[in-house]
């Protein structure tokens, strides 16, 4: 039986928790038959991770180019677009012959920073090539609600993996504290850990006394070329 060949596209190739979710996906849909290929519009550490999963990997900054769209419906049967800030190729690929997923992720704040580019017309005219999943109720309830369109939500599980020593280490854990663990894969502005630090500091020595906060997550160098895992705790006592 041939394969159905399956085309996602990701914005970049820089690990975060989206893109993570999109390694355990190739997975499974290579399980299912389906050849899987990635296109990115700037290259990363999680090229060498699809590649090791068998997965065609090809970067391409200009996605608005008619060769490269003409290319894209001549070779595959579908494609997942992953996020809302893909919405050009969205764009691009509307009412074409080829059946288009396209997978948001953002919350609500991130459509009201790009509503010029993808206003209540964009939505409107999305043709039936074109289905709408949603990673949450959250974003689901706000595009039926603001853009009267319908939408399935699409909620993919990870995979579990053994805990790391360091996690296991007893200096990590206070016996008679309720600790909370926050994990993230990165350590960025747009994931608020600051904010929640900050949050921490403020609150009353009763609950200080009785709660610690462990942050674990990655952080990136300045290229971007290797992930430097680390982790951050921090102790309120």
């Amino acid at each position: 039986m041939r394969k159905r060949k399956i085309l996602i596209a990701l914005p970049c190739l820089i690990p975060s928790g989206g893109i993570n979710v999109i390694t355990v996906m190739v997975k499974t849909l290579q399980k299912l038959n389906y050849q899987v290929d990635i296109i990115s519009k700037e290259d990363g550490y999680m090229r060498q991770i699809f590649l090791q999963q068998g997965a065609g990997v090809r970067i391409v900054t200009n996605i608005m180019e008619e060769s490269f769209i003409a290319w894209i419906v001549e070779n595959y049967d579908e494609v997942l677009i992953n996020t809302l800030q893909m919405c050009t190729l969205v764009y691009k690929l509307n009412g074409k012959d080829i059946e288009v997923k396209w997978w948001i992720h953002e919350p609500p704040v991130f459509f009201q920073q790009l509503s010029q580019i993808v206003p209540q017309k964009f939505w409107d005219n999305l043709c039936d090539n074109i289905k709408i999943l949603a990673a949450g109720n959250l974003v689901h309830e706000y595009i039926l609600e603001t853009y009267k369109k319908e939408n399935k939500v699409l909620n993919f599980g990870v995979e579990d993996f053994d805990s790391s020593e360091e996690l296991s280490q007893k200096d990590l854990i206070s016996p008679n504290k309720i600790t909370y663990l926050l994990p993230s894969i990165t350590f960025q502005p747009v994931k608020g850990q600051d904010i929640m630090a900050m949050a921490i500091e403020e609150l009353s020595d009763e609950y200080k006394d009785k709660m610690e906060f462990i942050f674990i997550g990655s952080k990136l160098d300045r290229n971007y070329s290797e992930p430097t895992l680390f982790k951050d705790e921090i102790r309120v006592a």
